[in-house]
């Protein structure tokens, strides 16, 4: 996170304004969005083991170019951490490597599909949540959802999802 200032007029304090990198995101892993409920836990396990599978075995793939600087080949692997995600197969802790590009000084994660950046829940629950908008109340929706899934979820997070997610990034979850 690069925090950046506003020049103010005389007398004034400068406004900052933070600027978060990038997250690349991981097409190899992909969850089908015309799977049934059952199936979807499924395959969200699954794809959750072969990264970590992925991860063990140093298999994850870094990207070829910086994508603040744009230069090709300057990105080096960094660091790793750990992430708390919430699926509807129940809470994972996930982790997460780094990159860093030599040219730049920028870090930034490599995150799997099934993470979505800034959130807490995987692309899973959130795909399924505002699926089941279309026809539900947000309280019935989530309401069904802590039922099924023994989730911890409000109704204003799903209304966030629904507002925050555009058409575009929910058409990606779809194609996952």
């Amino acid at each position: 996170m690069v925090i950046a200032s506003q020049s103010a007029l005389p007398g004034q304090k400068s406004k900052r304004i933070r600027e978060y990198p990038p997250v690349f995101f991981n097409p190899m892993l992909i969850i089908s969005s015309s799977v049934l409920e059952s199936n979807m836990v499924i395959d969200i396990a699954k794809l959750i083991q072969k990264y970590l599978e992925d991860f063990d075995q140093e298999k994850l793939k870094k990207p070829n170019r910086c994508e603040l600087c744009k230069r090709v080949g300057c990105l080096n692997w960094h660091s790793k951490y750990w992430r708390n995600v919430m699926t509807l197969s129940g809470k994972r802790k996930i982790p997460i490597k780094r990159v860093r590009c030599r040219e730049c000084g920028r870090t930034f994660p490599i995150l799997p599909a099934f993470i979505l950046k800034y959130h807490r829940y995987g692309a899973d629950v959130i795909l399924m949540a505002l699926e089941e908008k279309k026809n539900k109340t947000y309280e019935k929706v989530v309401s069904d959802m802590v039922v099924k899934y023994s989730l911890v979820l409000d109704v204003l997070t799903v209304w966030f999802w629904r507002k925050k997610i555009s058409k575009a990034a929910l058409n990606k979850l779809k194609k996952l």
